[in-house]
């Protein structure tokens, strides 16, 4: 809970940072940023749908596997998403769509100095967030992306306060861009470049524990059951590609919003466009394997 709670910190800070720093935003149209906003959210909606896909089926096959053992052990209902991180990216993506509403809400050209005092402790607070987060893990099998996320958003703290008194909203979005690319770059990493590593990785292994038990079950049943079993294991295939599918278009929408925010910060609108467009496309694309994962999975649980 205390983990949380500086999390939350590290969201209301950068909200409140956010809305002043990039007040009088007129040389950034509006639309753009409400595209990247879309965006952001288009991403966490993806997300919500891969991480539930992981958690819905990961929970009954963390009880098979350890029903098949010779004896309980907590070492055996280790999850392969827990919850500690699926918490953090939703904190993670609450804080960068309050990132994208202040921009979308810029309506005044004047920072005031009692501002620029009260920034400097607020920026302080967002390197101090960063660190605490060093604490935790964006992926619980991956701490070397967390250590990059931490670090992303702890000099990004140090730029915020560099640019207090920044008036042009461009010029402050040129300086974060290296940062936030860094926080989309460390968000996709942690997912995975491929099925052999981090999050895919994970997920891959728990799929192959589950297609080993066929195996072994293949070998020891008689003629007449193999074709069950067979079916079965082609189910359990079908599902893992799915989902893997699913994730990899994940990490592919969050490289995505990394060049969006690029673009915004070159006032380059068709370019914002296009890769929230491959954003939304990707997302669909989830929808479309969610309801293909929901259906293997039925069939695997008849077999």
């Amino acid at each position: 809970m205390k983990t949380y709670l500086k999390t939350s910190r590290l969201i209301t800070t950068i909200a409140l940072l956010a809305a002043p720093l990039l007040f009088g935003c007129s040389s950034i149209p509006n639309a753009s940023v409400q595209t990247f906003a879309t965006g952001v959210t288009a991403a966490k909606s993806q997300t919500d749908l891969a991480f539930q896909a992981i958690v819905d089926v990961s929970s009954p096959s963390i009880i098979e596997y350890a029903a098949a053992q010779p004896k309980l052990s907590d070492a055996n209902f280790l999850p392969v998403l827990d919850r500690q991180s699926v918490a953090t990216w939703d904190e993670i993506f609450t804080a960068l769509q309050k990132y994208s509403q202040n921009l979308v809400l810029l309506t005044s050209p004047n920072l005031t100095k009692d501002y620029e005092d009260a920034a400097v402790g607020l920026a302080t607070e967002v390197k101090q967030a960063g660190d605490d987060l060093k604490n935790q893990k964006v992926i619980s099998q991956s701490p070397p992306s967390s250590a990059s996320f931490a670090a992303a958003f702890t000099e990004l703290g140090d730029l915020l306060l560099k640019f207090k008194a920044q008036h042009d909203a461009k010029a402050v979005l040129l300086e974060t861009d290296p940062k936030i690319k860094q926080v989309f770059a460390a968000m996709a990493n942690a997912i995975g470049s491929s099925s052999t590593n981090n999050l895919r990785g994970t997920v891959r292994a728990n799929w192959e524990q589950r297609k080993d038990q066929q195996k072994v079950a293949f070998l020891e049943a008689k003629p007449p059951d193999r074709p069950a079993i067979a079916t079965k294991y082609a189910s359990m295939l079908n599902s893992e590609n799915t989902q893997d599918l699913a994730l990899q278009a994940l990490s592919r929408s969050l490289l995505a919003l990394a060049e969006a925010h690029h673009a915004l910060a070159n006032n380059q609108s068709a370019n914002v466009s296009a890769a929230v467009s491959a954003v939304e496309q990707q997302l669909q694309n989830t929808l479309m394997l969610a309801d293909r994962f929901q259906a293997a999975t039925k069939n695997t649980n008849k077999n």
